[in-house]
C-alpha cells in the first residue's frame, strides 16, 4: 500500500514537473531519476536529514537535494492540496 502511493506521487510530479523527469545533459549522460529525486527527499523529511546526508545513499549533492525538497513541497501541495 506505501508503496503504491509513494510510486503514485512519482508519477504525478513526473507528470507536472519538468524536473522530475529523467532528462540527459549535452553529452548526453543521463541524469538522476525522478525516484531518486524522490527518495532524497522524502529521507529528509522523514529522518529530519541534514540535505548533504542524503549523498551518500542516493548520490545526490547538497544542492541538488535542497532543490528537490523545495520542488518536492511546491508541486505535491499543488497536486495534492486538494485530497
Amino acid at each position: 500500500m506505501r508503496r503504491q502511493l509513494f510510486i503514485q506521487i512519482v508519477n504525478a510530479l513526473s507528470n507536472q514537473d519538468e524536473y522530475f523527469q529523467m532528462r540527459s545533459d549535452v553529452v548526453g549522460r543521463i541524469g538522476l531519476s525522478p525516484l531518486q529525486k524522490c527518495i532524497a527527499t522524502i529521507r529528509i523529511l522523514a529522518y529530519r536529514s541534514l540535505a548533504d546526508c542524503v549523498d551518500e545513499y542516493v548520490r545526490i549533492g547538497e544542492c541538488t537535494a535542497t532543490q528537490c525538497l523545495q520542488k518536492f513541497v511546491r508541486d505535491v501541495n499543488e497536486i495534492f492540496g486538494q485530497e
